[in-house]
C-alpha cells in the first residue's frame, strides 16, 4: 500500500471515531434530559428514590396499632392511652417535612420503634429488619427519641416534690412501715457498658466484675423516681456519688426539698424529714441507715427490720424499671453520652408507667443468663465504707429517737 492510500485510510478511521464519540455524548445528553423531564413531571405524585436507599416496610407498625392494651403493654410496656399521650406531646417538635426522595417516618412509628428498642434491648440491625429500616436509621431514630423525650418530659414526670406531695410521701411511708418523717429512699445500681477507654478500665470495673456506670436514684413510697444522677464510673462509691450530686449538696447546705416541711418532735428530738440509705451511706440528720449488725439490742434489731422493709421501695423501683426496660440490663456499646440519655429516658418512662397505673407483669421479673450476669441478686449492696464525720453524732441522735418511737408504738 502506497503512502497516499495509507493516509486516506487513517483519515477515514479517525473521522469514524470522532463521529462515534459525538454520538455517545449526544445520547448521554438525551438520556439526562429525559430523566430530568421525568422527575419534573412526576415530582408532585411520585417522588424518585435513590437506588441505594433501603426500602421501607412499616407494615409491622400497622399490626401493632391493632393490638389491644394487654398485648401492647406486654410488648411496649405502655397502653394506647399512654402511647398517644407521648406521640401527641412529641408531634410538634419531632415532625419532619417530606423530601424529594420519600416521605419521612411518622412520629407514631418513631415512638413505637424507640419503645421496642428500650423494652427489649434488641440490636439495631435486628430492629431495622423488624421495622423495615436501615441499621443506621434505627439507631438515629432511637437516639433522637431519647434526646427530645428527655428535654420535654424530664421536668414533668421526674422532679422533686413540693410541700403537698412531700407530706403525702411521708404519710405513705409511715402507713407502710411506721417510720415517721421518711421523705424517700436512695440507692445506686449499675448500668453495663462497653469499656470506653483502656486507660480508664479500673474506674469503670465495678465490684460485680463488669464495666458499668452508676445510676443513683431517690424514690417515693409508690416506686417513682424523684431525682436521679447517672454517669459516674462503676468503681465509684455510692457515698461519693451522692456527695457530689446536686441532691447531696442541697442536703449538706440545708437547702433540700425536705426543708418544705417543719420538724416533728419525736421522743424529745426535733426530726426533719429524712431519707433512707443502706450502709454504703453515712448517718446524718437527713440520712437514716440501719445499725451495724454486731451486738444489737432488741430495739436496734426492730429498727433495722423496719428501716430495711421501708428502704425496699428503691429496690422495687430499680427492679420494676429494669424489668420493663430491658435495655438497662444489656451490654450497651454506644457512646457514653447516648447511654446516659437512654438511662434517663428509661427512668422517665418508668415514672410514666407508675403514674398511669400501667400493670407490671410478673414475667418481666425473669432474667436471661446474660441479664442475670449484669443484674445479680443483691446487685445494689455495696461494701460499707463509713468515713468519720462530726455530723454523724447528730444523725445518731435522730436515729436513736426514731428507734425509741418505733419500739414504743409497736403493735
Amino acid at each position: 500500500m502506497d503512502a497516499g492510500s495509507a493516509n486516506l485510510m487513517h483519515f477515514f478511521i479517525f473521522s469514524r471515531k470522532k463521529r462515534s464519540k459525538r454520538l455517545r455524548l449526544m445520547f448521554q445528553r438525551v438520556r439526562l434530559l429525559r430523566w430530568w423531564y421525568f422527575c419534573l413531571v412526576n415530582r408532585p405524585n411520585r417522588p424518585i428514590g435513590r437506588p441505594w436507599m433501603f426500602e421501607k416496610n412499616l407494615g409491622f407498625v400497622e399490626v401493632i396499632m391493632g393490638w389491644d392494651d394487654r398485648r401492647l403493654v406486654k410488648n411496649l410496656r405502655i397502653n394506647h392511652e399512654t402511647l398517644n399521650y407521648v406521640v401527641d406531646t412529641l408531634y410538634p417538635v419531632w415532625t419532619k417535612d417530606p423530601t424529594n426522595y420519600r416521605e419521612p417516618v411518622s412520629v407514631y412509628c418513631k415512638v413505637v420503634i424507640s419503645l421496642w428498642r428500650l423494652s427489649t434491648g434488641i440490636g439495631y440491625r435486628s430492629l431495622g429488619h423488624l421495622f423495615g429500616l436501615g441499621e443506621s436509621t434505627a439507631c438515629e431514630i432511637t437516639n433522637e427519641f431519647c434526646k427530645i423525650f428527655n428535654e420535654i418530659f424530664l421536668s414533668i414526670h421526674l422532679k422533686l416534690p413540693d410541700r403537698t406531695r412531700l407530706q403525702n410521701i411521708t404519710d405513705g411511708f409511715e402507713r407502710k412501715s411506721g417510720l415517721p418523717q421518711v421523705a424517700g429512699a436512695i440507692d445506686g445500681t449499675h448500668i453495663p457498658v462497653k469499656l470506653p477507654d483502656i486507660s480508664q478500665a479500673a474506674s469503670y470495673f465495678n465490684y460485680h466484675g463488669y464495666y458499668s456506670i452508676v445510676l443513683q436514684a431517690l424514690c417515693d413510697h409508690e416506686y417513682q423516681f424523684m431525682d436521679i444522677s447517672v454517669g459516674w464510673p462503676g468503681a465509684v462509691h455510692d457515698w461519693r456519688v451522692f456527695r457530689t450530686s446536686d441532691l447531696g449538696r442541697s442536703f449538706e447546705n440545708h437547702e433540700s426539698f425536705v426543708e418544705e416541711l417543719p420538724p416533728r418532735n419525736i421522743e424529745g428530738v426535733d426530726v426533719k424529714p429524712y431519707i433512707l440509705g443502706d450502709p454504703a451511706y453515712c448517718s446524718r440528720d437527713y440520712m437514716a441507715i440501719r445499725y451495724p449488725r454486731t451486738n444489737l439490742t432488741i430495739q436496734e434489731r426492730y429498727f433495722n427490720l423496719k428501716q430495711s422493709s421501708c428502704r425496699m421501695a428503691i429496690e422495687c423501683a430499680f427492679g420494676r424499671g429494669k424489668g420493663r426496660w430491658r435495655v438497662l440490663m444489656k451490654m450497651n456499646e454506644a457512646k457514653l453520652d447516648n447511654i446516659i440519655e437512654t438511662t434517663v429516658t428509661c427512668c422517665i418512662l418508668h415514672n410514666i408507667c407508675e403514674q398511669f397505673k400501667i400493670e407490671y407483669l410478673d414475667v418481666w421479673d425473669e432474667r436471661t443468663a446474660t441479664e442475670a450476669e449484669f443484674d445479680p441478686p443483691n446487685a445494689n449492696i455495696q461494701p460499707n465504707i463509713q468515713p468519720v464525720h462530726l455530723q454523724q453524732q447528730r444523725g445518731t441522735a435522730v436515729r436513736d429517737a426514731i428507734k425509741r418511737h418505733l419500739w414504743n408504738n409497736r403493735t
